[in-house]
């Protein structure tokens, strides 16, 4: 009988053969494991769903409001509500001077209080009294916000506003890969929360196995000091030049921080919460927005022509070597249109073909159950003047994680 392997074909080293002989069925064994293992991650690959996101970065969290308008153009007379006084519903809040002659008389009448607390008299500003004006009544219950304008407010703008800080909100522009997939009702992810948003210091402690973002707890003090120590040294930029330091943007601080329990009376800050830390919210409403590029159909193209033409007759132009020219006509013209879009349309056969340069998606997101934290911060961001932040996701739909990786690749 003719053997199968030929004898050169073995190995001659005995301990290798030794080797060979106890451990080979563990080796084969551990051959089909791992093809075992490759196969199971492509089946998982192809079976485990990721979520496909749209975001926007440092979006204000904002309450609820009614807007105070008037139509007509108008001038507050007086408030008679303090700015962030909680107001019901049909209370008197301000009196309004609306049309031009009401906000002329307004005008005037403060001319001459003015020079009359100074101790003059123009005798062109004739002291007839402020006009008796329209009272306005609070359309919502809520915060009076008063938005403060020395001049005259164009009729459709806002003159207050009544906040519900018990419903906050983001409006965010949405941008992603998954755009086109944007639509109201989907989940939305709110995270990063910045509370500090004005602040150049962001400091992350840790404790406890959690981070604490507490920017607001340490000030710019730091970066004061550094910004003392720094300014006008030099600094060199691999494959750059050496450059002047003119100040410090931001400075950054992670740390590990031992925790002791809060001192008795002592002023107490709101912690940011950590970048773990998630709100969820739902899109209550939304529109596409963007900027698209066409190329004009034949007809368009032909008049766009006629009309350059004719803008061009009888007018000359100097070349920079200094040659005048006229233009008498125009051939092998191409124009590519770069056109703002906004809102859905419904399906058309006469739809133009079109380019995406820039895709979002306006989105209102309600927050769910928004925390009390939250709610006394966005309060008390309002009534400094600042902004609390955060970056909102929103869900537009899931895909096999395996989808994802080789559209990365």
């Amino acid at each position: 009988m003719k053997p199968i392997f030929q004898p050169e074909w073995r190995s001659q080293n005995r301990a290798k053969r030794k080797f060979y002989a106890k451990y080979m069925s563990w080796i084969e064994k551990g051959g089909y494991f791992v093809v075992l293992c490759v196969f199971g991650a492509f089946v998982f690959a192809f079976n485990y769903p990721v979520d496909d996101v749209v975001k926007a970065e440092s979006v204000p969290i904002e309450a609820a409001s009614v807007a105070i308008k008037s139509d007509q153009d108008a001038m507050v007379i007086q408030t008679l509500v303090n700015d962030f006084d909680e107001v019901k519903e049909g209370q008197p809040i301000m009196i309004l001077a609306e049309g031009e002659m009401q906000i002329a008389l307004c005008k005037q009448a403060r001319l001459a209080e003015e020079l009359k607390e100074i101790g003059q008299r123009d005798p062109r500003a004739l002291d007839t009294g402020l006009p008796k004006g329209r009272t306005v009544l609070a359309p919502a219950s809520g915060t009076f916000h008063f938005l403060p304008s020395e001049t005259a407010i164009a009729k459709g703008e806002p003159i207050a506003k009544i906040l519900d800080y018990k419903t906050l909100i983001l409006n965010a522009e949405l941008e992603g890969t998954t755009i086109g997939q944007a639509a109201e009702n989907q989940t939305a992810r709110i995270t990063a929360i910045n509370m500090n948003a004005g602040s150049s210091t962001l400091f992350r402690g840790g404790a406890n196995g959690e981070d604490i973002l507490s920017g607001s707890l340490v000030g710019n003090e730091v970066k004061d000091e550094l910004e003392r120590q720094l300014k006008g040294s030099t600094v060199l930029v691999r494959d750059d030049i050496p450059v002047t330091v003119e100040g410090v943007k931001q400075v950054q601080i992670d740390s590990q921080v031992n925790l002791a329990p809060g001192t008795p009376n002592l002023q107490t800050k709101q912690a940011e919460p950590s970048v773990n830390y998630v709100l969820l919210g739902k899109v209550e409403s939304g529109t596409p927005i963007g900027t698209v590029q066409i190329a004009l159909p034949s007809d368009l193209s032909e008049s766009s022509v006629k009309t350059i033409e004719k803008a061009a007759a009888g007018q000359n132009f100097r070349t920079p070597e200094g040659k005048s020219y006229s233009i008498s006509k125009l051939k092998g013209t191409n124009f590519v249109v770069q056109l703002n879009v906004k809102g859905a349309a419904g399906a058309s056969t006469n739809s133009l073909a079109a380019t995406a340069i820039s895709r979002k998606f306006a989105a209102k997101i309600k927050v769910t159950s928004p925390p009390q934290f939250l709610i006394d911060a966005v309060k008390a961001a309002d009534r400094n003047g600042k902004a609390i932040t955060a970056r909102v996701e929103v869900v537009t739909g899931t895909r096999p994680i395996a989808k994802l990786l080789l559209k990365k690749s």
